[in-house]
């Protein structure tokens, strides 16, 4: 606990403040991506879809679903995930890795079956 004092990031070696920040996505008090919005797009169909079709769809059918503090958390953590897939070269966090790693803590279904669920690449 820091008492409410100012952290200073530099301190910590990025391993830990990664899992700080996955730590705190996992704890949140409701899940960040709602179930029935993960089944949405976890839906093969949208797989196929050409990129003007699919924003739109998003932006509809998930983004607006949304809690307001959740959606601003989720692009900040979109944003982040972007900038450290750039670098993946240097970190080796490409984007499936990245998704990897953050959907679990994105996303809790009711059933745990559903979390193993393999959609196919594209």
């Amino acid at each position: 606990m820091n008492d409410h004092q100012p952290i200073n990031f530099d301190e910590y070696d990025i391993f830990t403040l990664a899992s700080v920040l996955k730590e705190f996505i996992r704890t949140l008090p409701e899940t960040l991506i709602p179930e029935s919005t993960y089944i949405l797009l976890s839906d093969t169909t949208i797989m196929s879809m050409e990129t003007d079709s699919l924003i739109p769809f998003i932006q509809s059918k998930f983004v607006a679903v949304l809690d307001t503090r959740h959606c601003k958390l989720l692009r900040d953590l979109m944003m982040l995930s972007a900038m450290t897939a750039q670098l993946q070269k240097f970190n080796r966090m490409s984007a499936k890795a990245l998704a990897v790693v953050w959907a679990p803590n994105m996303v809790w279904l009711v059933k745990r079956s559903d979390e193993l669920k393999v959609v196919p690449e594209a």
